[in-house]
């Protein structure tokens, strides 16, 4: 147990020396804790905003978007097979029978 004499103003004082940290880390009980509760996926978060996107890219992505939906007539004349997936007729000679 070493002892140091070190001036402070006028005054020498004593310093003893600390002892050495013997643990850095440990993660003992963590896992336990979070999944008392459960671990749970992060939530997705509500729509992004658009505000300062590209306006090009926007009008294309509105354009996309609203070209996605097939109207239902579409939809069961496709799964007759008198027209393709774009609503354009058949030929008749491509039409299933």
């Amino acid at each position: 147990d070493a002892q140091f004499l070190v001036a402070v103003g006028s005054k020498p004082s004593v310093i003893r020396r600390a002892m050495a940290k013997s643990k850095n880390h440990t993660n003992h009980n963590q896992n336990r804790k979070a999944h008392r509760n459960g671990i749970k996926r992060p939530s997705t978060g509500t729509k992004i905003s658009t505000k300062g996107m590209d306006a090009k890219f926007l009008r294309n992505q509105k354009f996309a978007k609203s070209g996605k939906s097939n109207p239902p007539t579409h939809k069961s004349q496709r799964a007759k097979g008198t027209v393709d997936h774009f609503g354009k007729a058949l030929p008749a000679s491509a039409v299933k029978k």
